[in-house]
């Protein structure tokens, strides 16, 4: 059975639904297209760019390009999972991608939801140290990590 994602009625994407996806709070889903949509116009007033194409270039440079998998063989107790960097698919790089936006939107101190998402789009594509390039940064130094562990076996 194939699994069918919704596509958003506007722009027909796969990923901005499941961004939409991300914020439900008790079936409050035209509440929160309406509010991304209103991020998006705003975001198309000020750079004359399409929101949309915003947003992708802001999931392009979240998006991880290494994981960390975890791997316990069935003789292991807990304490002995091993960790072992991969290379991620393009789904989970987005989903990945996707979450961590969405936390740190919910991390920032404006007032309302169309300037906390503006600003943290707007910090990410100009360049500023936001919370979720933060959040990849520090996924990509774990990867690291036990990239070197697994390397050399103390």
């Amino acid at each position: 059975m194939k699994n069918f994602s919704y596509q958003e009625g506007i722009f027909n994407s796969k990923w901005l639904s499941k961004f939409m996806n991300c914020w439900f709070f008790k079936g409050e889903k035209f509440k929160i297209e309406k509010l991304i949509y209103k991020t998006f116009l705003s975001l198309k007033k000020k750079f004359n760019v399409n929101g949309l194409l915003l947003l992708f270039e802001v999931l392009e440079q979240l998006k991880p390009w290494i994981g960390l998998k975890l791997h316990r063989s069935s003789n292991q107790r807990k304490s002995q999972i091993q960790a072992h960097p991969v290379i991620l698919t393009s789904n989970i790089q987005y989903r990945k991608a996707i979450y961590w936006l969405v936390k740190s939107i919910q991390l920032r101190k404006e007032i309302n939801f169309s300037s906390r998402m503006n600003n943290e789009i707007k910090g990410i594509i100009f360049g500023e140290m936001t919370n979720s390039l933060k959040k990849k940064k520090e996924y990509y130094n774990y990867a690291v990590l036990f990239k070197s562990v697994r390397k050399f076996k103390w």
